[in-house]
């Protein structure tokens, strides 16, 4: 029965770290594909960084904060 037991949460501790160990082994190379593209796209283009990439930060920040504040009516109800 003990056996058993160990022999679960083994595997279930295995996974945890594997996925540790493998999504930044997967993130970095797709994160420098995409810089790479995102690079070629602006390459020839007039406008600075700044303007470039301000209606994208915006628009980031506001989901961001959307999202940060999603559970918030959760929390609420949780406490009364």
């Amino acid at each position: 029965m003990c056996v058993n037991f160990l022999k679960r949460k083994t595997s279930v501790i295995l996974l945890a770290v594997l996925s540790l160990v493998i999504s930044p082994l997967i993130a970095i190379p797709v994160v420098y594909l995409l810089m790479k593209f995102i690079f070629y796209l602006v390459r020839n283009s007039d406008l600075s960084v700044e303007e470039k990439f301000r209606k994208g930060v915006i628009i980031s920040s506001a989901a961001f904060a959307f999202s940060h504040g999603a559970n918030d009516a959760q929390k609420t109800i949780g406490i009364i």
